[in-house]
């Protein structure tokens, strides 16, 4: 994977920025509810740089990879979770998955998305009908475990609740925000989850419901400085929020020219010989999850497929 500069940069703003970026865990409310906070300011920035992105296409794959690594966060075992939208609206489809060590990749089907007016002056929905798509795959076994909701509400963080409440029919609670510059450029991002334990009392989900309703936001939230297990204190005080670990979260992308050239060689014979002999060279292959591109010389592709 190649990673592009991001405007301003150097090495020591890098070096924090990409520390500051992490997962959070802790449990409150006599740890009858499970909680993960995750501050991915850096995360959002590197994506919108590598598929050179504008705002609103920052916004929707930045929220997308967020509610990502907080479902990531909460597998049991080592492994990785696959987010999938398809739907009829400009969006066309996302596609984001993110593992258990705290990386995230992903990509929009439709970069940029056009928001064309309706004959009445309005604008389209965001994502229309469609459905989600939750795969978890882990390490050792080979069948993944699918499950498919239908879009119920043209958000991702309330699609993603309504994915728990149908699917798994768990109380479960999601804020996901992108905070912007007046010049369109991300400058914090973050994300919550909220999980019910099965003894939690129903005052207790109350409780939270509303402190969820008033909830800041957190993008803004990081975009000021503030600190995640502070802002977690303050928020949920009354719940006495007892914190767990933390990790690192970041966008990566495990892509690299070994990878295509073992899709090339797997290609039928037709196409092998169609690219040996007719190229177009060097030949550039741009991965979907992280747009990282690399080339291929004409000496390179012969010995390849020949």
């Amino acid at each position: 994977m190649t990673k592009k500069p991001l405007p301003g940069d150097d090495a020591k703003t890098m070096y924090k920025e990409r520390k500051l970026d992490r997962i959070h865990r802790f449990l409150m409310a006599g740890d009858s509810v499970r909680g993960y906070l995750v501050r991915g300011n850096r995360v959002v920035r590197e994506m919108k740089a590598n598929h050179s992105l504008g705002p609103l296409e920052t916004h929707v794959i930045g929220q997308a990879s967020l509610g990502a690594l907080l479902m990531a966060a909460n597998l049991k075992d080592d492994g990785r979770i696959r987010l999938q939208w398809e739907c009829g609206g400009p969006v066309g489809g996302i596609s984001v998955e993110a593992d258990t060590h705290g990386t995230v990749r992903g990509y929009l089907q439709n970069n940029p998305i056009s928001m064309e007016e309706k004959p009445d002056g309005s604008l389209p929905d965001l994502f229309g009908p469609g459905f989600l798509t939750v795969t978890r795959l882990f390490e050792g076994k080979a069948e993944p475990r699918n499950s498919t909701v239908a879009l119920q509400h043209g958000r991702i963080a309330r699609d993603l609740t309504a994915y728990h409440l149908e699917s798994e029919q768990i109380p479960t609670a999601m804020a996901l925000s992108v905070a912007f510059d007046g010049e369109g450029e991300p400058t914090g991002a973050g994300g919550l989850f909220l999980q019910a334990m099965p003894d939690a009392p129903e005052e207790v989900i109350s409780g939270l419901e509303k402190t969820l309703e008033n909830l800041p936001s957190l993008g803004k939230a990081f975009a000021a400085g503030r600190d995640a297990e502070v802002l977690i204190l303050d928020l949920f005080a009354a719940q006495a929020p007892r914190f767990l670990d933390s990790k690192r979260v970041e966008f990566f992308c495990p892509c690299d020219s070994g990878m295509f050239e073992r899709y090339l060689k797997g290609l039928s014979e037709k196409d092998r010989n169609e690219i040996r002999d007719h190229g177009p060279f060097p030949l550039e292959i741009t991965c979907r999850n992280c747009s990282s591109v690399y080339h291929f010389d004409e000496s390179v592709i012969r010995k390849l497929l020949s």
